[in-house]
């Protein structure tokens, strides 16, 4: 596995980067109130604590929103074109950004829940998500 260049990651992100590259979704929880914090910050968006601790989550969520992009913005996703990108409201707290990975093009729907999965390109691990259930119908994994 290469690791993400060190001069991308602030410091704020660095455990996020990390638990992608290894697999894992790695989000911020604020030891003052227990908040659940996504995307990486430098303090607790509900009580302004500073005195944040790495957390390993699941990454199951609910797709939020969606876009198809049709025009890769780098060559690195040029033969890939069209892809679909979605924000996930993940459960604990937080949204997240990522790639939707199925291995047929579907139509993504409001609510349906997802699951965090990694995948490789241009050199990197980036996150991801895989569909569980479309309107509360399981679908295999």
């Amino acid at each position: 596995m290469t690791e993400h260049d060190p001069a991308e990651i602030d410091p704020d992100s660095r455990d996020f980067w990390d638990g992608v590259t290894r697999g894992r979704l790695v989000v911020s929880r604020c030891r003052a109130c227990g908040h659940q914090l996504f995307p990486p910050i430098a303090s607790c968006v509900n009580c302004g604590s500073r005195d944040l601790e790495p957390l390993e989550v699941s990454g199951d969520g609910e797709i939020y929103s969606w876009a198809t992009v049709h025009v890769a913005l780098s060559d690195a996703f040029a033969d890939e074109v069209p892809y679909t990108v979605v924000v996930v409201e993940l459960s604990g707290g937080g949204r997240l950004f990522g790639r939707l990975l199925e291995d047929e093009p579907v139509t993504p729907v409001a609510g349906a829940t997802v699951r965090f999965e990694t995948y490789w390109v241009d050199g990197r691990w980036l996150p991801g998500f895989r569909l569980a259930s479309i309107a509360g119908t399981e679908t295999a994994i």
